[in-house]
């Protein structure tokens, strides 16, 4: 599907360069991540911010498409686009002496918006955040980002994220995003090893 779909098919554009690797998640859910550099696509800093938008809006939405509009898209935007916060993405954060916030990992529930507009993109991608605020009504806040056409062929959970900036912040982006896996696993290692458990299971998990 990747190349048929998005390289040939060119469905977020003419693709000049990607990079993408598979994980396994709970449950063993495979999960991939892709990274595509579009070719003639605007540059968040260099480019005008209509130009931007405009780009971002062609290609993505966390709309809900109404069953008579589209009953297949509909069902599956309510089943695997809706995001319902757990344990996995709930992050506690001490503010001040008596003040501890949560906050989901991801960002939901999105902030409301009249239009799509671009945020501060620098601090953005230094915070691995999206660098725009979507288009997005009361009841869009828990919607995932998404291409409908690119949804209606993958049918699971999708996140179609744009980024794009002219410094060196993207470069860092970048790399954060694709040693994110191994990163993860160099935590779990060192977790494993600095427990209490003994030696021998230990040696059993770690292999």
């Amino acid at each position: 599907m990747f190349n048929k779909v998005l390289i040939k098919g060119q469905i977020l554009g003419q693709v000049r360069e990607f990079y993408y690797e598979k994980e396994y998640q709970a449950r063993v859910a495979p999960h991939y991540q892709c990274l595509m550099w579009i070719a003639n696509a605007p540059v968040a800093g260099k480019s005008r911010a209509e130009d931007v938008v405009r780009f971002i809006d062609e290609r993505v939405t966390c709309n809900i498409p109404s069953e008579d509009t589209c009953l297949e898209l509909h069902e599956i935007v309510t089943r695997y686009q809706l995001h319902k916060c757990s344990n996995y993405c709930k992050k506690t954060r001490k503010c001040s002496k008596n003040l501890f916030v949560t906050k989901c990992k991801f960002g939901f529930p999105r902030p409301v918006s009249e239009k799509t507009v671009l945020k501060n993109v620098q601090q953005s991608m230094k915070a691995e955040k999206k660098i725009y605020h979507l288009k997005r009504s009361e009841e869009k806040v828990r919607v995932n980002d998404y291409d409908p056409l690119l949804l209606l062929l993958w049918k699971a959970i999708l996140d179609v994220p744009f980024t794009s900036e002219c410094s060196l912040a993207l470069a860092d982006y970048v790399s954060n995003y694709v040693t994110e896996a191994e990163r993860g696993h160099m935590q779990d290692l060192c977790q494993d090893i600095l427990d209490d458990r003994g030696i021998y299971s230990k040696l059993f998990r770690i292999g």
